[in-house]
């Protein structure tokens, strides 16, 4: 252990966790063991190859420690442990894939027992200032208005309570770059049948207005025999009262002709009513005023297969789509979701696989509290392992120096001209010119 985070452990040792001379050596692997307890907790473990487990859970583990860049390079040269060109490998190995992953998360959720919901959403994962990367492309950013290279990524998401697991996901891919193209809508429903075929029966099905197409709608209902509840254009043409008319009509129409209802818990005034739209048959309808995504207040346009679904409850399900757009940003900002600079297709894959597992393990670890994620990865950051020198094996956590050390700031500097140099390469010089 004393080998292990050579040069991150120097650093650590000047932390509060206990006096500098009862120590051997700190290293950050505490997060590390953590990571492979989760995966053993979570049964994701036997997902890998038996050798591979190891290095998978210092790559989740490098995720979580390291806030920006978590590359290769720079998990080896935090952790050490192991080299960099096993990490690389391992983002490379063809000998396990993402899909065994996906079926021991819905094992995972199998056991769980809560039927959840299932949301379906897609993302740019951008690679600025990269020019020939597999499965990358120019495509539009809505967020950011303007188009990036990068990566597009469609995941269908389980979602029940504090639990957020992704249980399917592929890459999107260009017109003529693949023998037979498939739109983001086409991959949703090979993926939404795959799931399906796994065990998984969810509640309902939700997604915004770019996959509420009727072979989404046919297929969810009739083939599947779940429900579902979407977003829909304002100028979507539903049949209601005898007449084809667009959303926004009829929505003008709800509103101006009854007293809407205020639901105050959900923060949002709304009215609905029955439509029918073609084979579908029956559906309900609500027009919502909200700050439903968080752009402003706006009106928007609900359509659920179950026409004798409450306006409430239809507004809940759909609410509840807004979950896979904070794991969206939480996997960017907080799990590494853009840190790989791989060029190969499958390394990126395997990337996305270790970052939705470490967000996966961070919402393990933070369920029953009011920690956010953030909070919950500062709290892994402070946890280191050390060895003390009667040879026994400890946790510590580092944490903020307490006002009355700037007292002692100069007992302080004495000890940094004394130790600094033994604990790290770099040098307090006692001339500015030495």
């Amino acid at each position: 252990m004393s080998k292990i985070g050579k040069k991150s452990s120097k650093l650590q040792q000047i932390g509060p966790v206990c006096p500098i001379e009862s120590l051997g050596a700190v290293s950050p692997w505490a997060i590390v063991a953590l990571v492979a307890v989760g995966l053993d907790v979570l049964k994701i473990s036997g997902c890998f190859p038996v050798k591979a487990v190891r290095v998978v859970a210092v790559y989740i583990g490098g995720l979580l420690w390291l806030d920006r860049k978590q590359t290769a390079t720079r998990i080896q040269g935090w952790l050490g442990g192991l080299s960099h060109d096993k990490l690389t490998r391992l983002l490379a190995n063809e000998h396990w894939h993402a899909s065994a992953v996906m079926r021991g998360l819905i094992r995972l959720i199998q056991q769980i027992g809560a039927r959840g919901c299932l949301i379906i959403d897609d993302t740019l994962l951008p690679r600025p200032r990269s020019k020939k990367v597999q499965g990358a492309y120019w495509d539009f950013d809505h967020s950011l208005r303007r188009n990036i290279f990068g990566y597009r990524l469609v995941l269908i998401l389980w979602s029940a309570g504090c639990w957020r697991i992704p249980v399917a996901f592929s890459l999107w891919h260009k017109a003529g770059v693949r023998p037979k193209y498939r739109t983001k809508n086409d991959i949703a429903r090979t993926l939404l049948r795959w799931v399906v075929a796994q065990g998984i029966k969810p509640e309902y099905v939700t997604f915004d207005n770019w996959y509420a197409s009727k072979k989404n709608m046919k297929l969810i209902k009739q083939e599947l025999g779940l429900d579902w509840v979407t977003r829909l254009k304002s100028n979507c043409r539903l049949n209601y009262q005898g007449r084809k008319l667009q959303a926004r009509t009829i929505g003008r129409r709800l509103r101006r002709g009854a007293r809407r209802y205020q639901f105050k818990d959900l923060d949002v005034s709304a009215r609905g009513s029955v439509v029918r739209i073609g084979e579908l048959g029956a559906c309900g309808f609500v027009v919502v005023k909200d700050d439903l995504d968080g752009i402003g207040p706006a009106v928007y346009y609900l359509l659920s297969s179950h026409p004798c679904l409450s306006t409430r409850e239809i507004v809940r399900r759909y609410k509840t789509r807004w979950a896979i757009e904070v794991f969206f940003e939480q996997l960017k900002q907080y799990a590494g979701g853009v840190a790989h600079q791989g060029r190969l297709q499958v390394s990126m894959e395997h990337h996305m696989v270790f970052s939705m597992l470490a967000l996966a393990l961070i919402d393990w670890l933070r369920r029953g509290t009011t920690l956010t994620v953030a909070e919950t990865k500062q709290l892994l950051q402070r946890v280191v392992l050390f060895r003390t020198k009667d040879g026994k094996m400890s946790l510590g956590r580092l944490q903020p120096a307490p006002a009355e050390c700037l007292e002692s700031i100069d007992e302080a500097k004495a000890v940094m001209r004394k130790q600094f140099n033994q604990l790290t390469p770099l040098k307090i010089r006692k001339k500015l010119c030495a």
